[in-house]
C-alpha cells in the first residue's frame, strides 16, 4: 500500500499540520508512504503557522514531543471553540509518561528475576532504568489511557 509522497501536493491534499490536528502521528502516515531523500529535504522545509499563543519553555527536559503535541491540541481547541488563548498542562502528560516508564521498568525487573546478576540484559536495564525523552506517538497513547 506504499504510495509515493509528492511534496508539491502537500498544499492540496492537506498540510503537515492537518496530520497533527487529526491526532495521527507522522510515523503512522509514513508507514504507508515512501519518501525519497530529496522529498524529505523539501518536506521539512515546509512550515505552517498555527497562530500565537503563550510560549512554554521546556528547557532541557527532553519533553519537546509533549510541548509540540500539546500545542497542536491547544490550537485545535482554540479553532473549534473560538477561544483566544488556552493552555493545557504539559506536566500532567509528563507525570503519566514517567509513571508508564516506571511501570515498564518494574515489569522488566520482575521478568528478569532468573537472569544472572552480571548478565548484559540486567546491565543494560539498570544502566538507564528510566529514559527522559519520549516520542510523538507516546502522547496519543498517554492521552487515550489517562
Amino acid at each position: 500500500m506504499n504510495k509515493k509522497l509528492i511534496v508539491s501536493e502537500l498544499n492540496t491534499t492537506g498540510d503537515m499540520f492537518s496530520i497533527c490536528s487529526n491526532n495521527e502521528s507522522l510515523q503512522k502516515v509514513l508507514e504507508y508512504v515512501s519518501v525519497s531523500e530529496a522529498d524529505v529535504e523539501k518536506l521539512f522545509q515546509y512550515t505552517h503557522s498555527i497562530g500565537k499563543n503563550t510560549i512554554h519553555d521546556q528547557g532541557k527536559t527532553g519533553r519537546c514531543w509533549i510541548y509540540a503535541g500539546i500545542r497542536c491540541i491547544e490550537y485545535s481547541v482554540q479553532k473549534k471553540f473560538m477561544i483566544k488563548d488556552i493552555s493545557f498542562s504539559r506536566n500532567y502528560i509528563a507525570f503519566y509518561d514517567l509513571l508508564e516508564k516506571v511501570n515498564y521498568f518494574a515489569e522488566m525487573v520482575f521478568d528478569t528475576t532468573d537472569e544472572k546478576t552480571d548478565s548484559r540484559l540486567l546491565s543494560h536495564l539498570f544502566r538507564t532504568p528510566i529514559q527522559d525523552a519520549g516520542q510523538w506517538a507516546y502522547l496519543g497513547n498517554i492521552i487515550d489511557k489517562y
